[in-house]
């Protein structure tokens, strides 16, 4: 098996126009984002039910 090669995909302003985008929508359904991290290729995201913290 050969080596998986990714593309950079998630340009800096991908990756702010995709911040924005979540956030927003987060705010709108009702949940809080806890954590957020975008990678060049990835990104990771952990969301509450409600506007208060998890923890």
């Amino acid at each position: 098996m050969g080596k998986k090669y990714r593309n950079k995909v998630l340009t800096e302003q991908i990756k702010k126009d995709l911040k924005s985008l979540l956030y927003q929508i987060a705010e709108e359904k009702g949940f809080s984002i806890e954590h957020f991290e975008i990678g060049m290729d990835d990104m990771c995201i952990c969301l509450c039910p409600s506007r208060q913290s998890c923890r």
